[in-house]
């Protein structure tokens, strides 16, 4: 098993992680949204600003702080 740190002391597992996606579109934020509603979204962040949206392998989705770019880098370096 191999953690991936998604910011605040939170970790999940690299093999989980199917996509990593920017908040950029508002087609994103919809898809959030709908997260939200059918409470499988999982909030990471302390603030408003959440940067990316990390989608899991059972369908769960986390909201981080982290920019997507760093996400990528900390999933690579795990993978090693």
């Amino acid at each position: 098993m191999k953690l991936v740190n998604l910011g605040n002391g939170n970790v999940v597992n690299a093999d989980d992680v199917s996509c990593v996606f920017d908040l950029n579109q508002m087609t994103d934020k919809q898809y959030i949204n709908r997260m939200r509603e059918t409470g499988n979204l999982v909030r990471l962040c302390t603030s408003k600003m959440s940067r990316t949206a990390v989608l899991l392998r059972y369908g769960c989705v986390v909201e981080t702080s982290l920019t997507a770019e760093t996400v990528r880098n900390r999933i690579a370096i795990a993978a090693d």
